[in-house]
């Protein structure tokens, strides 16, 4: 069953919902998972495990319209910021140097959590680095494959505003 949990609410005041019941909109939902579900403000050491493992992330950024931009990509972690590397003027780069703000979900089977906060943009170098230290954890090879000739890399570095991670 899913509940929504409202920003500042305890598991105990979490609501089921259901498709007959209609009952007006919170200003503000949070989350919805299966359980409770409680905010934090930095990683936790779970949220770090997951960015250090070999998952998954979903990044959501804003296109200039306002509506989402979503797209699967490798992650990782300093231990206190979410570390995502993207292609320089890709477009989830152009929306982030219009409007910092991203949403972060690192997936691992069922459970999850979704990071939000604003993104620091770094390239050259450390960039380059960084995607050669992906393509190892990922496909287990010493250099990014994928490079094109004159094409440059962009770290998105996630400082957590909000951190949402489901009880189960």
């Amino acid at each position: 069953m899913l509940s929504a949990c409202y920003t500042g609410a305890s598991p105990q005041t979490c609501v089921p919902s259901s498709p007959a019941r209609i009952r007006p909109a919170p200003i503000k939902v949070d989350i919805f998972v299966l359980g409770s579900c409680f905010e934090l403000a930095e990683l936790s050491e779970a949220a770090v495990k997951m960015a250090q493992a070999k998952n998954l992330a979903f990044v959501a950024t804003l296109i200039p319209d306002g509506s989402p931009h979503l797209t699967p990509a490798w992650v990782d972690t300093d231990g206190e910021h979410i570390l995502v590397n993207t292609p320089g003027g890709s477009r989830k780069h152009k929306n982030l140097k219009r409007d910092p703000r991203i949403t972060i979900t690192i997936a691992e089977g069922l459970n999850f959590v979704m990071i939000k906060g604003r993104a620091e943009l770094i390239d050259g170098q450390p960039a380059l680095d960084h995607i050669d230290k992906l393509a190892k954890k990922y496909l287990g090879v010493e250099k990014y494959p994928y490079t094109t000739p004159g094409g440059t890399r962009v770290i998105i570095k996630l400082k957590p505003e909000k951190i949402h991670l489901p009880t189960w």
